[in-house]
């Protein structure tokens, strides 16, 4: 899958609707492969991100999505109907990837060095013949999969990935403008069911206590409570036909939740936050250089020197009883210092401790435009906590009508050039 960690879950969740509709009940879990960013070493010194490939598994709860009782295909891990485990493909060998030494190829070595790789091609053939560019849009497993499997293009059935990614998101698109809403009510299942690893799930927790714990919350330091924002903030977002309605102003911002904390919150809980937690794309806030930074330049130094002095140096709102915090890119660095023979899962992982950290939250700010920001308010109304459901705009924050479910997400329309 590609694109942003939402972007991916969108692909998922057409996957899913295919495979109901053609009643078809397993899903095969060496297949379901998530893209991350990650940055390496390229052939001239320099570190530049790159994507690659991670299994779904390495993620996500599968025993938690297999154990929901719904009608979405459950994760096997190998064709079923012969018994033998993973019949139709090979992993690399150690020979093979000593062989596969050009510089062109140093990314697809990494790749596998890392175990990131499952084998739903034979990617050890293609590492040896030189044959493969690890570019998902390029990479066609389709034709790979049938020809592992002896020709059969019934068992297993390859739909999507690769350079057919596309036919993913248009199927979502054509599922959206037809009014009738998401077949099966497969969005609603697939939200409820997809959660990610009890490690992954404990990170994120570690992250929020180590904020909110003995800073208040009537004394009680066993269910820290907070409030989450998801800022877009980012200079891409600035320009981008999706950012034209939002409040771009993140001092702005810092006030309206001040006043939701002292008022609706106060009124309607009897609970007192005592930390913030912002989800911000900090790399694509500090972009220095360009004509886009020049254009936009007081609004993203202000943002910047807001949100550290709010979260770096201490500065907090409401008179430091709202502890601000980042978790994020941040918490996982310091997962990886702290354990450093773990596997880096990149930008990805970052982007799902903080989807999770947004939705166990008392109340949820988000703002329209945003995939991420639909999703985390989706996911929360599944989950029963649609009442707090808010978005910012530059009149105020308001509350997501409709129970806390927003409508559909949709791509913003850009304007016109004259």
């Amino acid at each position: 899958m590609m694109g942003g960690y939402r972007n991916q879950v969108i692909r998922l969740l057409s996957f899913c609707v295919y495979a109901m509709k053609n009643k078809l009940e397993k899903l095969l879990l060496p297949s379901i492969l998530w893209a991350t960013e990650i940055e390496l070493e390229d052939t001239d010194g320099s570190r530049k991100e790159h994507f690659l490939p991670i299994p779904h598994d390495l993620l996500f709860d599968v025993e938690f999505w297999n154990e929901q009782e719904n009608d979405l295909p459950k994760f096997v891990d190998y064709n079923e109907v012969d018994g033998s485990a993973l019949p139709c493909w090979s992993f690399p060998k150690a020979k093979e990837l000593e062989e596969a030494k050009k510089p062109a190829e140093e990314l697809t070595v990494e790749v596998l060095k890392r175990g990131f790789l499952t084998p739903i091609a034979n990617f050890s053939r293609a590492v040896a013949t030189r044959d493969t560019v690890i570019n998902p849009r390029r990479v066609d497993k389709l034709s790979e999969v049938h020809e592992g499997c002896g020709g059969n293009r019934n068992n297993p059935v390859a739909y999507g990935g690769g350079i057919a990614a596309g036919r993913l998101w248009n199927q979502y698109t054509q599922m959206q403008q037809s009014g009738g809403g998401i077949p099966f009510q497969a969005d609603a299942k697939l939200l409820q069911s997809l959660r990610p690893k009890r490690e992954w799930r404990e990170l994120s927790m570690s992250c929020v206590k180590q904020h909110t714990t003995g800073k208040g919350n009537g004394g009680n330091d066993s269910s820290p409570s907070y409030v989450a924002l998801h800022a877009r903030m980012e200079l891409e977002m600035m320009v981008h036909a999706c950012g034209a309605s939002m409040e771009k102003n993140l001092t702005k911002v810092f006030g309206m939740l001040e006043d939701l904390v002292q008022t609706e919150l106060k009124a309607e809980t009897d609970v007192n936050p005592t930390g913030l937690f912002i989800a911000v794309n900090r790399g694509g806030m500090e972009v220095f250089e360009g004509g886009g930074y020049m254009k936009h330049k007081a609004n993203i130094d202000e943002n910047i020197a807001t949100l550290n002095k709010a979260v770096k140096d201490g500065g907090g709102l409401l008179h430091n009883r709202l502890h601000v915090f980042e978790c994020g890119r941040l918490l996982t660095g310091q997962y990886y210092e702290a354990n450093p023979h773990a596997t880096n899962l990149g930008g990805l992982l970052d982007s799902v401790v903080n989807f999770y950290i947004a939705t166990e939250a008392l109340a949820f700010v988000g703002v329209r435009g945003s995939s991420y920001s639909t999703d985390i308010w989706t996911t929360r109304f599944h989950q029963g906590k649609g009442r707090m459901n808010f978005e910012y705009t530059p009149e105020g924050i308001k509350r997501i009508p409709n129970g806390g479910l927003p409508p559909p997400h949709h791509n913003c329309k850009r304007p016109r050039k004259n």
